[in-house]
């Protein structure tokens, strides 16, 4: 495809498959951030991942048929990179959702709410004595749901 030139030589199946799996780990930590952002920034990034993973099994193991699946991976990673683009674009623009990206909905991370869950529960007496186990559990009801932090 690209013409061969003699000063340059062609990188190795297997250097290449290092290099796409390193940046499909860096790809993977940034799909974790994205856990709490909407969901069309989650699909691009795990799509993103995926890619390179197919990217790096493809090369290590000169399979075409994973590298061509990788190919049509890459379709769908960057239209849904365009769609989103677009969308928070126009979105902004018009002030309002004109092109949904799956905003989330909830007031707190499902792990912030876990985490004081179990800080109440393992620590009640330092927080406060309870008089009644029905307001301790209620306690530990209001932060289950959500409604009362």
């Amino acid at each position: 495809m690209l013409p061969e030139i003699a000063s340059v030589q062609v990188t190795s199946a297997d250097f290449l498959a290092v290099y796409l799996a390193l940046w499909g780990i860096v790809t993977l930590f940034m799909f974790v951030g994205t856990l709490k952002a909407n969901r069309a920034l989650q699909f691009v990034f795990a799509s993103l991942t995926v890619l390179f993973a197919l990217l790096a099994i493809g090369n290590m193991y000169g399979n075409q048929t994973i590298l061509t699946i990788a190919g049509y991976e890459g379709i769908i990673c960057g239209a849904s990179a365009f769609y989103l683009a677009m969308a928070e674009v126009i979105n902004e623009q018009f002030g309002r959702t004109i092109l949904p990206i799956g905003n989330r909905s909830l007031k707190q991370h499902p792990a912030t709410l876990i985490k004081q869950f179990y800080t109440a529960l393992l620590t009640p007496c330092s927080i406060r004595h309870y008089d009644d186990t029905r307001e301790f559990l209620a306690l530990k009801l209001t932060l289950i749901d959500g409604s009362a932090i």
